[in-house]
């Protein structure tokens, strides 16, 4: 875990920083933007598409200086949803395009669905699984440098930059999509318990650590609801048990 100005530090002075935004975060980055900026130089990435107009959920990019005070934002939010900070050589018109082309991706089954590169938690696995395997560039030409929840990660990227591509065009392969859903599960686990401890801190507290995670667990695996919903059915369970 490294702060923005440690990974500033290794980015070379001859790229340029972006912030990219989801607009659809609890933690409301792109406000927190404009009042630690007074910027409005926002690009948005789904310009062109037909959701050019859904404003609600549409993610931005845009340069951001060296010294920015949004980078304090950044080191203090505990959203790991809103975004991440990268590294680029190109202008935001040509990210731009290329963020088009990952508007939507292809599931293992074919099913094509949107693509939550804003959500850092969801697309920090994603580029190191395929940064593993010098695959990262092919799907993200134009960033060199991440940070990710406070996470780097750096790229080689090609001499040459591809043209973007019309989406759908990437497919998720199913060893990428398991690691993603056991990645999911264990996010839930962790939640999970810390919402059971506020709730309930007697339930919580008459069960081993170890043993109530390897119990959250098995309940994640055989459930399918919301966190909310999940404490509710896990407290029945947990009292189900004791009785």
């Amino acid at each position: 875990m490294i702060s923005t100005q440690q990974w500033l530090a290794t980015v070379p002075d001859n790229l340029t920083i972006y912030t990219l935004l989801g607009s659809i975060s609890a933690a409301k980055p792109v406000t927190a933007y404009f009042k630690k900026t007074n910027q409005v130089n926002l690009t948005a990435l789904w310009q062109e598409t037909p959701y050019a107009n859904w404003f609600e959920a549409m993610p931005y990019i845009a340069p951001i200086p060296r010294d920015s005070k949004f980078f304090d934002w950044v080191d203090q939010t505990k959203s790991k949803d809103w975004g991440w900070l990268a590294a680029s050589p190109y202008e935001p018109e040509t990210i731009r395009k290329h963020f088009k082309s990952l508007t939507k991706v292809l599931m293992p089954d074919g099913m094509d669905v949107f693509f939550r590169y804003w959500d850092g938690k969801y697309l920090y696995p994603i580029l190191e699984h395929l940064n593993q395997k010098q695959q990262a560039a092919q799907l993200i030409p134009v960033f060199s440098h991440y940070l990710i929840n406070q996470q780097a990660l750096e790229v080689a990227l090609s001499h040459n930059l591809p043209e973007p591509k019309a989406y759908p065009w990437w497919r998720v392969e199913q060893q990428l999509m398991d690691k993603l859903t056991e990645a999911d599960n264990g996010t839930l686990v962790e939640n999970l318990l810390s919402a059971l401890k506020e709730d309930n801190a007697p339930l919580y507290l008459s069960y081993p650590e170890s043993t109530l995670r390897l119990k959250a667990s098995h309940f994640v695996e055989m459930e399918n609801y919301t966190l909310e919903t999940l404490v509710k059915q896990f407290k029945a369970f947990l009292l189900e048990e004791s009785i």
